[in-house]
């Protein structure tokens, strides 16, 4: 047996799920750009600080 899920659940795993993850990547980018500064990009920094066992 299978359940639907209602759609409600789906409005809110379709678009309000999306939205959120989106903001919250803008605040989080905004914070590591306030504390790191300015690089080309997020990917790129995250991999750096990856490489350097930082995070």
């Amino acid at each position: 047996m299978s359940l639907r899920p209602s759609e409600m659940q789906q409005y809110f795993v379709s678009s309000v799920i999306p939205t959120a993850l989106a903001g919250l990547q803008s605040i989080a980018e905004d914070v590591l750009n306030d504390h790191f500064g300015y690089v080309l990009g997020i990917a790129r920094r995250l991999r750096s600080l990856r490489s350097s066992n930082i995070i």
